[in-house]
């Protein structure tokens, strides 16, 4: 691009030389395909250079070698210009002499090369300190999450065992309490026991399966079976998935399943809160090696550019940790849809 606008300017001071409207125009013809010769022999060396070097490029012999023989090749064919007077015969009194061509010619792509490596370097530690950054966030949100999982996993054992056996001894010293009280009041006893047992089999196993769902025998189509319950009245949820997609338990060990449950789990917990949607559906489909979960819900839907919260943050660090892929669609008035693919 520098030669051709060189060759330009050059130009500039020939249609001095010519006596008609006609000649100039002939003149900035020839010029114009004399500089496209240049740029692009100037172009096709740089190419095969970067393609055939066999030296490091950060080498300053091999740079100033290359910037000679480009300069050599400009030099040589604006030569061969004047000797064949194309454009025009004036060429050659512009033209030298050749050795301060040369000498131009150098100096000019060193000023251009120092100009473009300090713009070049710039840009290089500009993306270097983002992608550092972008590099923190990431480990900082896998942090977050696995963190989060330690502690739903440490309340879930709290609750399972510490809770749930105290509840339990309550319960059957609360029996022994009865047994030796009147009946009027041993029933009174009696049914505060039939409340803890409830609570102690129900609420608390619920709660703690929900905290950890390693706690749970099954697998991950099981586990979001207990998710569905926990939304029951509140609105549909439905899971979709073939049978044997999973063949072992949910456990902290296996991210994926781990993953996939608390991003479908983040993902109906946004569709009750900021929808809210009458009915949601957890797609989950296996095939070539990739594991594609998808959540759809019939809620109002936002703009494709809406502000992230702190649920969509847990989805993303999840994809992230997984190394999965995310897409959503959504609109006003058209449903939100979360599809994310996994390789297994």
């Amino acid at each position: 691009m520098f030669y051709f606008l060189l060759i330009l300017v050059l130009l500039k001071y020939l249609t001095y030389y010519s006596s008609s409207a006609a000649d100039s125009a002939q003149l900035i013809t020839k010029g114009i395909l004399a500089a496209a010769a240049i740029g692009l022999s100037v172009y096709g060396l740089a190419a095969l250079l970067n393609r055939f070097r066999g030296w490091k490029t950060s080498n300053r012999l091999g740079h100033l070698f290359e910037l000679a023989l480009i300069s050599g090749l400009v030099t040589a064919e604006r030569a061969w210009l004047s000797v064949t007077q194309f454009p025009s015969v004036h060429l050659i009194e512009l033209t030298q002499p050749y050795w301060q061509t040369f000498a131009l010619n150098v100096g000019v792509l060193l000023v251009l090369n120092a100009a473009l490596n300090g713009a070049q370097l710039s840009l290089t530690m500009r993306l270097a300190h983002a992608e550092e950054l972008a590099t923190s966030l990431r480990a900082r949100q896998q942090a977050l999450v696995f963190s989060d999982e330690e502690i739903r996993e440490q309340v879930a054992q709290f609750l399972h065992n510490r809770i749930q056996s105290d509840l339990m001894v309550s319960s059957l010293r609360l029996k022994e309490i009865a047994s030796s009280l009147d009946f009027k009041n041993g029933s009174g006893v009696l049914e505060v026991v039939a409340s803890l047992e409830k609570v102690r089999s129900l609420d608390i196993r619920g709660l703690s399966q929900s905290l950890g769902p390693s706690l749970g025998s099954q697998n991950l189509l099981g586990s979001l079976d207990a998710l569905v319950a926990q939304y029951r009245g509140q609105m549909v949820v439905s899971v979709d998935s073939p049978d044997g997609i999973f063949e072992s338990g949910l456990s902290s060990r296996d991210q994926l399943q781990l993953g996939l449950y608390r991003i479908a789990e983040q993902a109906v917990l946004n569709s009750l809160v900021h929808g809210p949607a009458a009915a949601v559906l957890i797609k989950i489909t296996k095939s070539q090696g990739t594991i594609t979960l998808e959540i759809t819900d019939d809620g109002p839907g936002a703009e494709p550019n809406s502000t992230n919260g702190l649920g969509t943050s847990i989805i993303d660090a999840w994809v992230d940790i997984l190394g999965g892929t995310k897409k959503v669609e959504t609109a006003l008035d058209q449903g939100y849809s979360l599809k994310i693919a996994v390789p297994v």
